[in-house]
């Protein structure tokens, strides 16, 4: 239970980077 908590902050951080990627990579191809 600790551990997902600790965990969050986390993924949430790595879920906005791979979003920024992928809008980046979307802006790059013209999509």
């Amino acid at each position: 239970m600790l551990a997902n908590v600790l965990n969050a902050p986390l993924l949430n951080d790595e879920g906005l980077r791979l979003g920024y990627l992928i809008t980046l990579h979307a802006r790059l191809h013209g999509y």
